[in-house]
């Protein structure tokens, strides 16, 4: 046990989900911890702004549904125990930042089943199959396979647990290791098809395109609109605190942030995303095109990285506007909509 360790910090906050696409609306009242996750010595996968040795913690805040860590705002970090309690959670905290061979689905098959049939009740089904639709339109060597529903959480296979009133979707990064937390939370009010698909960027392994470490350059985050937790002003630094750890940077080593800055992803928070009310959390930055209060589609940079972290797997993108017959496209035109002669999935109409 570690727990002496572990600096905690209770923050009581109105916290609205970052997976709230594509609208924006307020969410529950939630208990926000902060804390000083330990990171051993010799690290360099965590940011620092001094010269030498690393900090010997990494600032992040949770809140907890289910008995599960939320951070980031819809990302399942692990069970509450084991972040407090298990010395595994050091190990975890080190893995879940980043992209690793253990982390990806092998060959792009994602294997996952509905917790019961009735589950899929409410709309999930519906958005859910969209969801993998616009994910596999673009992407064909993706494959989801639906396993017999069960309750019982298993390590290959991610569970869909259904959730009602929340208003928030929340996943895990890539594929878990761990049983405990393989499962991937589906509200009946979280945002459909759009927030679906965000989530499912995050089972693939995309990261919020806003925490990118060159993110300065093309936004700018008006901290003091992030909704405040009881105790005081966020702190969207790396040195965070409260909901202000939803907007801080990653370093460049935590994930593969392959390609340019996409400010609008399908990762990318909107401009509204955890404000306060008193005006955007986000604002691009002159020449930058502005991030869209509604998120529904992946974009083609974000089928680029995913075919990136996916390596010799993925076969092509279709939507990029080049025919690849490799990647079995008749057609691209650079889009992925249906009806105007070539298809979503690039096949001729």
């Amino acid at each position: 046990m570690y727990t002496s360790s572990v600096a905690l910090a209770v923050l009581f906050a109105m916290v609205s989900s970052a997976a709230a696409y594509p609208g924006v609306k307020p969410g529950p009242i939630r208990k926000l911890i902060t804390i000083d996750m330990p990171v051993p010595s010799g690290s360099h996968r965590f940011k620092t702004d001094s010269v030498g040795s690393p900090p010997a913690t990494k600032r992040m805040s949770y809140f907890v549904e289910r008995g599960l860590a939320i951070t980031h705002g819809d990302v399942i970090f692990a069970t509450e125990e084991d972040l407090i309690h298990d010395s595994n959670a050091q190990r975890r905290s080190l893995s879940v930042f980043k992209s690793d061979n253990q982390s990806l689905w092998p060959a792009g098959r994602i294997e996952y089943k509905w917790e019961s049939e009735d589950a899929k009740g409410m709309g999930r089904l519906e958005a859910w199959t969209e969801a993998t639709k616009r994910w596999t339109d673009m992407l064909p060597f993706l494959k989801f396979n639906e396993n017999e529903p069960g309750e019982s959480m298993e390590d290959d296979i991610v569970t869909l647990v259904p959730t009602e009133g929340q208003g928030s979707c929340y996943s895990p990064i890539g594929r878990s290791q761990n049983s405990r937390h393989n499962q991937i939370m589906l509200d009946n009010d979280c945002g459909g098809a759009g927030t679906y698909t965000h989530e499912l960027g995050h089972t693939l392994g995309l990261y919020h395109e806003h925490t990118r470490p060159d993110r300065d350059d093309y936004v700018i985050i008006n901290c003091d609109n992030v909704m405040q937790s009881s105790d005081g002003p966020n702190d969207c630094s790396e040195n965070c605190s409260g909901n202000g750890c939803n907007f801080a940077r990653l370093a460049d080593d935590k994930a593969k942030w392959s390609g340019p800055y996409d400010s609008l992803s399908i990762m990318h928070y909107g401009p509204y995303e955890f404000a306060g009310g008193n005006g955007p959390a986000i604002v691009a930055k002159d020449g930058v095109t502005p991030p869209p209060r509604h998120h529904t589609f992946p974009t083609v940079q974000d089928a680029k990285r995913v075919c990136t972290i996916y390596g010799d797997d993925c076969t092509g993108v279709c939507g990029d506007g080049v025919v690849d017959k490799g990647n079995g496209e008749d057609c691209d035109d650079g889009n992925n909509e249906d009806g105007d002669g070539c298809s979503a999935s690039c096949k001729t109409e």
